[in-house]
């Protein structure tokens, strides 16, 4: 590690999210299904700083210090400490601005999520919620949408998921959420939307290849027909059938309900 680097300083914040298909605390029911909201606790830690009492959630905003120097490196992290349940299909298509199936084509460098994709004068004033470092993945869809609520045109075949994290420069954020990882090669059932939450800005953002949008579940598919969650192993049609039998429910029409950062 380079000299100056060493003068890094570090921001780590370790979150216990409930998460509810990632869009913010929220649910949705019917008289065939609900979903409750999970608990869930913040503790933040900045340099060698207490952490935070974890009675009540903490707000990310300011997340600067009179201290902290936007001249040096930056470097964020967030932590997932547990998630308590399962949205279900139902809160997957009520929030997501695409389900689609598709392999892992090529990993594009990662960026800043602002505009011209260049480093915000202070980023301890708005990362994550107003900015924040992204890398975006190139997916080659297996065929029409499950769901595509948006007026993207998919003709060529190919959409952007974001990972919220990575390096530009000195700077780099990390975020560590258990379906928040692709590798090239890989065949995935993907949901993506366009709202921000606790940690990552408002999309779509700009990427070389077009606009990225928030990956905010992922199965892997395998051969035998398997669809792989980080909770749960299960059988790809079925989950498919069951996402198509929400969206015959919901008949989701409309844009997706808009869930703004706390």
């Amino acid at each position: 590690m380079e000299p100056n680097r060493a003068k890094r300083r570090t921001l780590l914040v370790a979150l216990a999210i409930g998460v509810l298909a990632i869009a913010g605390c929220r649910t949705t029911s019917s008289t065939q299904s609900t979903v409750a909201i999970p608990t869930s606790s913040t503790k933040v830690a900045r340099g060698t700083a207490t952490p935070a009492s974890t009675a009540t959630p903490v707000s990310f905003l300011p997340i600067g210090s009179a201290t902290a120097n936007p001249a040096e490196p930056f470097n964020f992290g967030l932590i997932l400490d547990q998630v308590d349940t399962d949205p279900g299909a139902l809160s997957y298509v009520s929030i997501s601005q695409f389900i689609v199936t598709g392999r892992v084509e090529e990993i594009l460098p990662a960026r800043w999520s602002t505009r011209d994709g260049t480093r915000p004068g202070n980023p301890y004033d708005v990362v994550p919620q107003a900015a924040a470092i992204v890398t975006p993945y190139v997916i080659a869809l297996d065929g029409r949408p499950i769901l595509n609520r948006s007026s993207l045109n998919l003709d060529s075949g190919r959409i952007i998921a974001l990972i919220n994290g990575g390096s530009v420069g000195d700077d780099s954020i990390t975020i560590q959420l258990p379906w928040m990882n692709l590798a090239v090669g890989e065949r995935v059932l993907i949901a993506l939307d366009a709202n921000p939450t606790s940690y990552n800005p408002p999309g779509p953002v700009t990427t070389d290849a077009g606009p990225g949008w928030w990956l905010t579940m992922k199965w892997t598919l395998t051969d035998d027909g398997q669809a792989v969650s980080w909770r749960d192993t299960r059988d790809a049609a079925d989950l498919v059938a069951e996402f198509s039998d929400a969206i015959k429910f919901l008949n989701p029409r409309t844009p997706p309900t808009a869930t703004p950062a706390p």
